[in-house]
């Protein structure tokens, strides 16, 4: 009697046994099959934004008498794209999205597949012509460095300093900021807590980026080259690795304007 209530629990523990590594193999499965899909994905949309990049004319002047990108090709793509951004010296050269949903694009790609690297945006509370005193563009920190993943090469003082532009367009018109802060900053939502449409906000922002930043790094501020009398700011912002609740912000202020409309700069 012994013997048979032995023999069951041993087939009980290996039938048990079997079912766990059954379950676990699955799983397993289950993960490879979808880390595959998540890279095909990526691929999928770097491949989408290989297409719509060009070479930026060169101009012995500096300036250019139209739009570097195509704006019709890219609202082909997908009508929400408004504006580009590209940051020398990072990946960092992708179309900007609005849609009327705040965060519409958190977690859609340009082809409105749900799911990563999805797409840098602004919120609707930001006009599309750049003219708020506080524009918002935010983007995934990627792994890959791809969206605003490479924005993290800021956590670097010397490439800080040495890499302190990037530039805007839009159908009307190029716009190029100078960066003077790489700041971990609160999850906060700026709009939210910072009236964009007022010049007033930006230097309330700036002090508050002063104070988060001594709490963790980076914290860079070009202090020479902060904004004053009026100056229009953008900041890009993405997530820190293991932080959940802050983010890395990198912001320039408007230093020059093209207007294709005219062909002039203005300061």
């Amino acid at each position: 009697m012994k013997t048979t209530n032995k023999s069951k629990k041993i087939r009980i523990m290996t039938i048990v046994l079997i079912i766990l590594f059954a379950v676990l193999a699955a799983l397993a499965v289950i993960a490879i099959v979808r880390r595959i899909i998540y890279q095909n994905q990526l691929k999928l949309q770097e491949n989408i934004y290989d297409n719509l990049r060009i070479e930026a004319p060169s101009s012995s002047s500096g300036t250019v008498a139209s739009p570097i990108h195509d704006f019709d090709e890219l609202a082909a793509e997908n009508p929400d794209i408004y504006s580009y951004i590209t940051v020398p010296g990072t990946q960092v050269d992708y179309p900007v999205l609005q849609n009327k949903e705040r965060d519409y694009y958190l977690n859609r790609n340009l082809d409105l597949s749900q799911g990563y690297p999805a797409c840098l945006y602004t919120n609707p509370e930001n006009a599309k012509d750049y003219s708020d005193y506080i524009t918002v563009i935010y983007g995934h920190n990627m792994k890959n460095k791809t969206m605003f993943g490479s924005l993290h090469s800021y956590d670097d003082e010397a490439f800080f300093k040495e890499n302190n532009t990037f530039e805007i367009e839009t159908r009307d018109a190029l716009y190029k900021y100078q960066i003077f802060a790489a700041v971990n900053y609160n999850d906060d939502y700026i709009p939210q807590y910072y009236n964009v449409k007022s010049y007033d906000s930006v230097s309330s922002f700036i002090t508050s980026m002063k104070e988060e930043g001594t709490k963790k790094t980076p914290d860079y501020f070009d202090t020479e080259n902060e904004p004053s009398d009026g100056d229009k700011i953008v900041v890009l912002s993405t997530c820190i690795g293991g932080q959940d609740d802050r983010r890395l912000l990198v912001v320039g202020k408007l230093v020059d304007t093209v207007m294709y409309s005219s062909g002039s700069m203005t300061n």
